[in-house]
């Protein structure tokens, strides 16, 4: 007997299947494919402060970005440090830890990691363009790690 997760991945549809769906409109398939989430509130405060704050250099770029982007997360810890031009995708199904580092241009992609998401623990730092993808299950991410520069992990 196969579990419902993995007939879900089985039967998942591919990116160019979604992307040309005729009943749905386009914003409704980017909400879907980058917040896994079709509600306009959400969508608007993604778009608001990785438009407005994501590439923005210096203390104020840093200041806005910890306000503004730990709403974006399933949950934030306290001291978290968001480097500039991060991609996130399915970002309420992310929860980072205390004093976690995310460095700049780092993509966190939980799409594919179910409800458990991703999960990074306390005191992490993830590395200048860094990737986590969680494609076929969830990730976690333990205690006191520390990630390289250019780096996959899936």
């Amino acid at each position: 007997m196969v579990a419902p997760e993995t007939k879900k991945l089985i039967s998942k549809i591919s990116l160019a299947e979604q992307l040309i769906e005729p009943k749905t409109s386009l914003l409704k398939k980017y909400q879907e494919k980058v917040l896994g989430d079709v509600r306009f509130f959400h969508f608007l405060e993604y778009e608001l402060a990785t438009f407005l704050f994501g590439n923005l250099s210096g203390s104020l770029g840093y200041l806005l970005r910890k306000w503004s982007y730990y709403r974006l997360f399933k949950s934030v810890g306290k001291g978290v440090i968001f480097g500039k031009g991060i991609v996130l995708r399915h970002p309420r199904r992310i929860t980072l830890g205390n004093r976690v580092a995310i460095d700049d241009y780092g993509l966190l992609d939980a799409s594919g990691a179910g409800a458990e998401g991703i999960i990074v623990g306390d005191d992490v730092i993830i590395s200048r363009n860094c990737v986590v993808q969680g494609k076929t299950g969830p990730v976690v991410i333990g205690d006191k790690t520390d990630i390289g520069c250019n780096s996959f992990i899936g």
